[in-house]
This record gives C-alpha cells, structure tokens and sequence, in this order.
C-alpha cells in the first residue's frame, strides 16, 4: 500500500485474500434514512409483536403501500431491531411476480423454517416435527434437507384426495410452528403478498386460525394499488369475512412530506449548491414524496461545481458497477434474470465468479444494487428493488438473456438431488407417469423455457405441472399444463400426450372452463390411447357434459363406459324398465362391504363402472327418469367382495337418493348412513363433497332439514377443499333451502345471491335453482330485483329449467300475470313428467300450480263462476294427488296441505279445510319447517276468525307479529346480498293483492 505506483498496489479482493475476509458481511446498513417519518408504523408492529407474546397466540399485521413507498424498508427496519434476540425466531420470505411454483407466498418461508431445523439438533428437531410431516414435506419437499425430517416415513400418498393431504399438510406447519413457539415467540414475515396465491392465502390462514394456534406475529406486506388484483389478498379477505378472531391490523406506509423530501436531499448534497432549492421542489413533485423514487433519482443526480445535473438510470447502474471490483455486472445480471431471491452458492455458480464473491456482495450492496433477505446458511441475496431488477433486464440483449438461462439450467440440474435428464427422457420416451418430486422442477422449468430449449422445457413444462398438481396448487398446475399442452400442438412430446391431456382437462373441469375442457377432451378421445386411458377420458368427458349442461353426451360416454365395463345398456323405454326391476332385485341381496381388511380392493374396471353408475344416475335425475333406477343398483351389484372405495361411497349415495324417491325412506336412509360412514374411512374430498351433497339433498327430501344444514356444509368445505366450483354451488343451494325452511331467511337469501354470481362465471345451471329459491323466499311480499343475465338456459338440464320456470312464474305472480305464471308452471309440471323424471323439485311446482290457479279463480270468480269452479277443483285435484306424493317426499308436505286446505275453502268445504291447515301446522312443527309453520298458522287462524273461533283473533295477531318478523329479516338478507327491493304492487294487473298464503 505504501508503493508510490499506484498500479503496483495491491487491489481490494488481494487484501481481502490475504487478510481472510471469506464471508458476506449481513449486517445492515443504517435505516435512518429509509425509514424518516415511519416512528408511528415502527410503534404499530412493536405493539403487534407485545401482544403476540402476551397473549401466546397469533397476531397479524398487514403492512400496506404504494410501490417504492417503503412497506419493505419499514419491514426490514423493525427486523434489524429484533437481530440477536434469542426469545424470537424470525422465519422471512417473499412473492416474485415472474415465479410460478405452488404456494409461492411460503415457498420462502418454509425454505427459512428447512434452515432453521437444520441448525438446530437433529434430536430435538424430531421431537418437534408433528405425526403428519410427512404430508408438508409432500408440499414443500426443500423441508428434506433437514435430517430429522428426511428420515421420517414418507406417507403413502395414493390413496388420499389432494384436498385431504394440502389439510394435513396445513396442519403439519401449523403444529410444528406451535411447538417451535413453545421456546420463543415466531415472527413469520412474507413481503410482497400482491403476488401470492389464493392457495398460500389458505395455508396462512389454517395456520394462523386453527385450533392450536402457535404464539406467533405474522406480518404480510403488500402494495396497495395491486391489492383488487391479488389471488392472495382477495382469498385472504374472503377467508378473514367470517373470522371471529381480532382483525388484522393494518399499518399503512404512505408518501414522505416536503419537509422530509427536503431533508434527504440536503444531507445528501449539503447546502452549498446553488440550485438547491429549485431542485428540492422539483424533485418532491417528481416523486410524490415516494422515498424509493426520490432515493433514484437522488443517484441520478450528480453534481458541478456548484450547480446539479440529471443523468438516466442506466447510466447510474453502469457508472455503479464500474466502482465495483470484478465480477459485479455477472452477479447483477444473474440476480435480475433468477427473478427471485437467490442464494449465494447457486449466484457463484451461475455468475461464474472464481473467488471474491462475499467481497463484491457486500460492495454491491452498499452501491445498494442488492440486498441480502436472511442471515441463516442460505445467504440469500436479491435486487435492492423491482426497479433495479427491471433497468437491469432493459440494458441486456435478447442472446444475453437466453445465455443466462441456459447458465441456470446448467447450474440447476448439477445441484439436484436426482438425475434431471433421466426425468426428462422418461417423458420424452412416454412413461405414463413420474413417481418422484424433481428438485427445483419449477425453476428449471421457467428457465428452459426462457433459454429456448424447445423439447426438454416442454418435459420440464410437464413434470412442474404434474408435480403442482401433486402438491395440490390447482391454478398453478392448469398454467403449466396449458404451457405443455401448447408444446403438444406444435408438434413436441407426442409420447406424453395423455399425460398433457388428462392432467390439463382435469385442473378444467375443477375450475369450471368447461369449454376449454371439452376441446382438450376432444382431440383425446380421436387419440389411440389404450383402454384404461380411454375409459379416463370418457370419465372427463360425460363430467364435463354434465356439468356444462349437455346432458344427452353425458349419458352416451357413461353408457359407453358401463359397456366397456361388462354392463349391457338397454336402448329402449321398455328394455331400461325391465333392467331397472331386475337390478333392483338383486339389490335387495345386496350387502354392504364394510372396511374389512380382507375384502380386495376394486381394480380399476370396477372403480369406472361404479363412478359412472352413479354419474348416469345423476344426469338422469336432471333429464330423462328412463336411466334414472338401473345403473346405480347395476353397478353396486357387480361390487360384492370389494372393499370400500371413493366411487363405493359416491355411488351408495346416489343410490340412497333413489331409493327414497321412489318411497323406500328406511332403505334410502341406511345407505345415506353407510355413505357417511365410508367418510372416516376414504380420504378424498372431491368424493366427500359429490358424497354430501347427495346426502343433504335425500335429507332434504324427506324433511330433516337441519341434516340438510349440517351434511351440505360440510359438502361446501370439502368442494372448496378440492377446489370444485360445480360441487361447492349444489351443497350451497341445498344448504340455502335447509335455510328456508328452518326460518334462517335472511343466510338463505345471501345464500342465493352468492351462487347466482359464482354461476355466471360459469354457466352453471345451478343458477336457477337459485333464482327459484330466492322468488319462493320472496313471496309476494318483497320484491327483489334479481339481475337475470346472472340466469343460464340450458334446455336440456331439464330440472334446473323446471326450476327457472317456477322462478319465472313466481315473479310473474308477484307482478299480477297469472296467466303468464300458469304458463310457467304448467310446463315446469308437465315437461318432467313427459320423461318421467321423478324429483323432489318437480313436486314441488304442483302445490305452486295449484297455489296461482286459486289466486287466479278469486279473480275470475265474480265475472265467471263456472271457471273459477274449473279452475278451484283442478287445483284441489293437484294437491290431493300432491299430498299423496309428497307422504314419503315430506319437505313439500306442509306447503301441499296448505294449499289443499286453502282450495278447499274455497270450494265451501270448511271443516275439511281447518283439518287440512291443522295437519299443515302439524307436520310443519314435526319437520321444524319454522317458516312453513308460520305461513301455515297465518292461513288457520284467518279461516277460523271467519268461522268465529274463539281466541282466532289473538292466534291472528300473535302470527301476523311472526310473519312481519320473518318478512324484515327476509328483505335483511337481501339488502345484505346487495339485491335492490323495488317497491311491491299493492293491486296486480288482474286485480288480485295479497299473500300467497291468503285464502280469501
């Protein structure tokens, strides 16, 4: 150094060599400047931190502002002053906008908790991991570095449903985090939540919600001008509407003041320039008071003599760059094109740095070129911001870039645990499946892509979408498998073909892009694949044609499957009669296999010939009664001796559901129950939610309306568990009638209007089944402005049309259009019968018929006697046929005795129609149908102060006081469901008003 020849002095890196400097140096710069003005947000998340280690339990913070306005600066600050604190375990990550991997929000995180148990003794670490760690590691598989869990069992995973491992897995962190807890408080920090997932919004919020919650801060930073956007942030909101636990609270970061701006300014340049002032001004507009913007263009400012010059951004990198020791730019450039925080080993790797790395890190951070994110052994190391990241993409060239990623994917598959171009030849040489979680599949997926690498990305493409599927990242696996599929149609990786289509039409069809399904449908079914493979994809097909209303193809793939299978399916009215009475007898010999061990498990045939029973069944229920009966007992009395399996449990539900309807309650019911109990047993809730379903809507139909309640919201958790639109709108509808019967009017009426807007989206044609419930609900009472563009018209979803028609008609009633309602529901009455489809909602529109036939006599009865005569005893002629069916159909009893009673006044028969109403108030009392009661006590008390019964004027008072209450919460919960109440019509077009349920 004391050489007079400056080039014979020895450099930075040769001193830093000799004198031993070999690691990053993780200490922080000052914060002062960064964090000017934010003493209040500080404040907020040390009081937030206080009371999660006062209360032991979670605490959350949500940390918001716009880009550049220092929500990451205020975070790191509060950190730097938790550094050395033993009584803390601080767990840090982020979102990357450009990475595509499941659970992006935690896959830092968890990448810090693999570190954490790393560094800690592997004895003590196994005492801390939970029983179902296994299942996280499934998820996260970067949690196998760490000794303790890498020697765990891993759990066989076949058998499970994707939902039921990610909720084991949920509860593997939360319980882990818990027991870390124990010992010191953990602060969980992810930054950047804009860019999350809705699936990472749903394993926080499990493990910060759950029932053994861990004493822990969970502090989210988001940008708050990308929030509305966010999968993340409007999952999370979603999640948070119903929390009973305290909000989250929220500490906004906003714009700095002048007087701030002015601050930072000068004790950059000092005073002495004689522009000072004018370029004070002109930066504080420039940047808003943004600290990030005006710290920019501060660099791009330089000064002299006296007076200061803008030079651009580009240049400022370059001149910083220049400063810095060799090697500088390479790291830069690697950094900017990862996309993501990187950790230093892979940086030297990629970087091609020979020596000197934690030197030329740490220069580049004090040049504020990057930042280091952690302090553990990972040494992560990342952009100091966004914008930096992007100037640095800009200043290199297309080849530069494609370069790079090559340099990735080289430096990747070194690093693997397991051999990538085996994987990749596997898939380019068509094995059907891939049994192993590939390492860093994602990155090297994105790279490949970027590089170019034409057959090898689409692989890569491939095993990332099979392995996002695995770990049950639903949106991220349809992306990836779209990226294949478009690989597949250019003419790359023909021997993965089913692969690409059958995992694609999957993530489709739970999504609901049933139109984009049945495309990829369609090219597999003209592929030669083998049987099983082809037997899968008519599965995906006839589910996609039901779910997207097109019920005849339904029928065709799944009959196509039951031949397939050994099932001979008759072609003719008389043929599928005769099936249906043989198959029903020997269902009567049909014994139910319990989860004995020593049964054989169903092979694969069996499996699709049980699903598809049970799937023809159900798009019978809502088009033809021809293939209602046969299929389901046909396929369960070919499934003697096999153990209990998903399609089992689905297919006894469908059969309970049958067998009710056809009046064998006792019999329906048992398998109802058998059907709920295979649910301990099988763990996969795509069946779960399909199974439930089915099971609340038999409930329904005999009347016990608060199983209905109970069975379909647990169907609505297990479908949003396995992320299935189409299953989660048919639980939440018959959860929505279990509402209106037990007088929960106003959850049902919101209820509604939730499916309504879920169902545009999709065209499911469950959208008028609860347009339906929502005019029943209704009445003539309130009138509910129900957008009906929001209303699909599928003719052949024969039910869900019968359902819209006495929607339609019910609104028309309202309006005073009788004959307009007739209408309506005489071909929501005839056309079901015309195909004979038995159904609990077809019944239901006779008592409707009849109710606006003896609305339409009152109207007629004084210009016309004899038609209102006409009109009167048809419609006692519906309901006592109505009461008849609806003896083992009991949810509609009490509306039909009503209305029996009602019509039967009418005609003159007093007594007969007191003893009707008083059966109505009885079994709607037997049923706990509180607001059929009602409704039904209303109508008997006016009918016997006209008879002059004694007290009938206070039973009057004391049920008019009723209805007016249910009245309020019914136009409640239809404000609440932002539905607009236009004013109702005191006298209708024909001159009728009054209640439905007015005798009169």
């Amino acid at each position: 150094m004391l050489r007079r020849d400056p080039d014979q002095r020895p450099q930075y890196a040769d001193i830093a060599r000799v004198c031993g400097e070999n690691k990053i140096d993780f200490s922080r710069e000052p914060f002062s400047e960064v964090l000017l003005g934010r003493e209040t947000q500080l404040a907020a998340l040390e009081s937030v931190l206080r009371k999660a280690q006062s209360d032991a339990e979670v605490a959350v913070a949500m940390v918001s502002g716009r880009s550049g306005e220092g929500k990451s600066a205020l975070i790191d600050g509060f950190l730097e002053g938790l550094r050395g604190r033993d009584d803390l375990i601080v767990l840090r990550g982020r979102c990357y906008d450009q990475e595509s991997v499941p659970y992006k929000a935690l896959d830092s995180v968890v990448d810090a908790l693999a570190s954490h148990l790393r560094k800690i003794d592997s004895l003590r670490a196994a005492v801390l991991l939970p029983d179902d760690t296994g299942f996280l590691a499934a998820l996260f598989p970067v949690l196998n570095r760490a000794e303790a869990v890498s020697l765990r069992r891993a759990p066989n995973l076949k058998m499970l449903d994707e939902t039921q491992i990610r909720k084991r897995a949920y509860g593997a962190l939360q319980g882990l985090l818990y027991r870390l807890s124990e010992h010191a408080t953990i602060v969980l920090v992810i930054d950047d939540l804009h860019w999350g997932d809705a699936a990472s919004a749903e394993a926080v919020h499990f493990v910060t919600r759950g029932v053994e919650q861990p004493r822990l801060l969970f502090i989210g930073g988001y940008r708050s001008d990308e929030a509305d956007t966010s999968p993340f942030l409007n999952a999370w909101s979603a999640l948070q509407k119903n929390d009973e636990h305290s909000p989250a609270k929220l500490v906004e970061v906003g714009p700095l003041t002048r007087s701030q701006c002015q601050r930072l300014i000068q004790d950059c340049f000092g005073e002495q320039h004689e522009n000072l002032s004018a370029l004070e001004d002109k930066l504080y507009e420039e940047s808003s008071g943004n600290p990030f913007l005006l710290k920019e263009l501060l660099d791009c400012v330089r000064a002299c003599g006296v007076t200061l010059e803008r030079i651009p951004m580009q240049e400022v990198i370059s001149q910083k760059i220049d400063r810095l020791p060799e090697g500088a730019a390479a790291i830069l450039h690697t950094v900017a094109i990862a996309g993501k925080q990187l950790s230093a080993a892979l940086i030297e790797r990629v970087a091609e740095i020979q020596r000197g790395l934690p030197t030329v890190l740490n220069h580049m951070r004090n040049e504020r070129l990057v930042r280091f994110l952690d302090a553990s052994d990972a040494r992560l190391v990342d952009t100091y911001h966004d914008k930096v990241r992007e100037t640095t993409l800009a200043m290199l060239s297309e080849d530069e870039r494609r370069t790079m990623h090559r340099r990735f994917v080289d430096a990747l598959k070194q690093t693997a645990s397991l051999d990538v171009d085996a994987f990749v030849q596997g898939v380019l040489q068509g094995a059907t499946s891939t049994e192993s979680m590939l390492e860093n599949v994602f990155e090297l997926a994105d790279h490949a892509r970027s590089a170019g690498l034409g057959e090898e990305a689409a692989a890569l493409t491939l095993l990332a979408a099979e392995q996002a599927r695995a770990r049950h990242a639903q949106d991220v696996a349809s992306e990836l498998f779209a990226i294949a599929y478009k690989r597949l149609e250019s003419g790359q990786i023909k021997a993965a073909a089913y692969r690409i289509m059958e995992g694609y039409a999957t993530c489709l069809t739970r999504t609901g892009e049933y139109e984009r399904a049945e495309s990829v449908l369609k090219q597999a079914r003209e592929h030669g694949f083998d049987e099983l493979q082809r037997l899968r994809i008519l599965q995906l097909s006839a589910d996609v044609a039901f779910r997207d209303s097109r019920m005849d193809e339904s029928i065709q793939y799944n009959s196509e499957i039951m031949q397939a299978c050994g099932v001979k399916v008759p072609r003719t009215t008389m043929g599928r009669a005769l099936k249906s009475f043989i198959e029903a007898g020997r269902s009567f010999f049909w014994k139910p296999p319990g989860d004995h061990t020593d049964l054989r498990p169903a092979r694969t045939q069996e499996s699709f010939l049980l699903q598809a029973s049970a799937s023809l069944n159900m798009t019978s229920a809502f088009s033809t009664g021809d293939s209602f009966f046969w299929p389901i007992w046909a396929g369960l009395n070919r499934s003697h001796g096999v153990r209990p399996d998903s399609s089992m449990m689905h297919a006894l539900a469908m059969s309970s559901c049958v067998w009710t309807l056809i009046g064998f309650t006792k019999r329906g019911e048992r398998q109802r129950r058998l059907a709920a109990e295979y649910l301990s047993i099988l763990d996969d809730h795509l069946a779960a939610a399909a199974t439930l379903g089915l099971i609340a809507y038999g409930s329904m139909s005999i009347g016990q309306f608060e199983l209905t309640r109970t069975y379909a919201a647990q169907a609505d958790r297990e479908a949003v568990a396995a992320g299935d639109r189409w299953y989660r709108n048919f639980a939440q509808l018959h959860a929505a009638m279990g509402m209106y019967f037990v007088g929960q009017l106003d959850e049902c009426a919101m209820a509604c209007q939730e499916i309504l807007q879920r169902c545009a989206s999709g065209k499911d044609m469950r959208s008028n089944c609860a347009f339906y419930v929502m005019q029943r609900l209704a009445g003539d009472h309130v009138n509910p402005q129900v957008d009906t563009s929001l209303i699909t018209r599928q003719p052949n979803d024969i039910l869900s049309t019968c359902n819209l028609h006495k929607g339609l008609a019910l609104a028309a009633l309202r309006d005073g259009k009788l004959d307009e309602a007739i209408a309506y529901l005489e071909e929501a009455c005839q056309r079901p019968l015309k195909v004979r489809m038995p159904h609990v909602y077809v019944y239901a529109g006779f008592p409707l018929l009849a109710m606006v036939l003896r609305r339409k006599a009152i109207v007629v009865r004084k210009a016309n006697p004899t038609e209102a005569s006409r009109l009167l005893k048809r419609a006692a002629k519906l309901t006592g046929r109505g009461r008849w069916v609806a003896r083992w159909m009991r949810s509609e009893l009490p509306f039909t005795l009503r209305e029996y009673g009602l019509t039967s006044a009418l005609l003159g028969k007093r007594k007969k129609a007191i003893r009707l109403l008083q059966q109505s108030c009885h079994v709607a009392k037997e049923l706990q149908a509180h607001y059929e009661l009602i409704l039904s006590k209303h109508a008997l008390a006016k009918l016997q102060v006209e008879q002059g019964v004694a007290d009938a004027e206070r039973f009057l008072d004391e049920a008019e006081a009723e209805l007016a209450k249910y009245r309020e919460m019914i136009k409640r919960g239809f404000a609440a469901a932002g539905v607009t109440i236009l004013p109702v019509p005191s006298t209708t077009s024909d001159g009728c008003s009054g209640s439905f349920a007015a005798y009169e």
